[in-house]
């Protein structure tokens, strides 16, 4: 009997961490590839597409640096607008060893179908862009990824999962 209780506890145990990520709180597994659509808080999202790039608009990469050109899909999937921009989403490089080896789309990227400093998406409303990471030459694992950061029920900021969207390239230089 107390072999079937003890069972029974670490089935149940075993149970309640069913459906916990490995990322933080409501949602998926954290890692995706191209393609996947991913389910965050606020916004469904896939990463379209992702290759090298030599310039955008006439922007070219600093020495040492290579363009990696993404294409992104967001759906809002609240009942309000929410605010978006090149700071939800960010590349990675490298081992994930070095936690410098991130990036931002730069401020100096624009043009018409390329993702805006911020914007609003609508209450379901859809969005594609083009989003531009400058990454060291020579890097060839990356991913980009995306965070759920609200504002609490205490009025705090907050964190929730992080999603990460993996892929390879061939080295560019």
């Amino acid at each position: 009997m107390k072999r079937f209780v003890a069972m029974m506890m670490a089935l149940m145990m075993g149970l309640s961490l069913f459906g916990c990520d490995t990322a933080g709180g409501n949602g998926g597994d954290g890692s995706y590839k191209l393609g996947d659509k991913v389910s965050t808080m606020f916004f469904e999202f896939s990463v379209d597409s992702a290759q090298w790039v030599d310039e955008v608009n006439g922007y070219t990469a600093s020495e040492g640096k290579v363009l990696l050109e993404t294409k992104i899909t967001m759906k809002n999937i609240t009942g309000s607008a929410i605010p978006m921009g090149i700071y939800d989403f960010q590349a990675q490089w490298g081992d994930d060893e070095n936690d410098e080896a991130f990036t931002y789309q730069s401020e100096d990227i624009t043009g018409e179908d390329i993702i805006p400093l911020e914007f609003t998406l609508e209450a379901g409303e859809s969005a594609t862009y083009r989003v531009i990471f400058e990454v060291p030459a020579g890097s060839t694992q990356l991913s980009i990824s995306t965070l759920d950061y609200y504002t609490d029920e205490n009025g705090d900021d907050a964190e929730g999962d992080v999603y990460f969207v993996y892929f390879q390239l061939e080295a560019k230089s």
